[in-house]
């Protein structure tokens, strides 16, 4: 299961999940992979749950399979240098 802030993403079995960052508030948004047209759910925290998930972030695989992950925007942006 995933939940986006008080949206319920999915429930069950699926391909995977994209989490993405957004330039404006609230912070990020989430789709389901595989199946029918991209629905997008955006908010401000991502949570995952489950028996075992491989998580990728930014290209790089995590060592091991999670039972759960969460991804969150902090409430002040990042400031561009240079």
């Amino acid at each position: 299961e995933a939940v986006v802030d008080d949206t319920v993403l999915f429930d069950g079995e699926v391909a995977g999940v994209r989490i993405e960052p957004t330039r404006s508030m609230p912070g990020l948004r989430a789709s389901v992979l595989g199946g029918g047209p991209r629905r997008w759910v955006t908010g401000r925290a991502a949570q995952l749950g489950t028996d075992a998930a491989s998580v990728v972030r930014d290209g790089i695989p995590a060592p091991r399979p999670v039972r759960r992950s969460t991804f969150y925007r902090h409430t002040e942006g990042w400031l561009q240098l240079g």
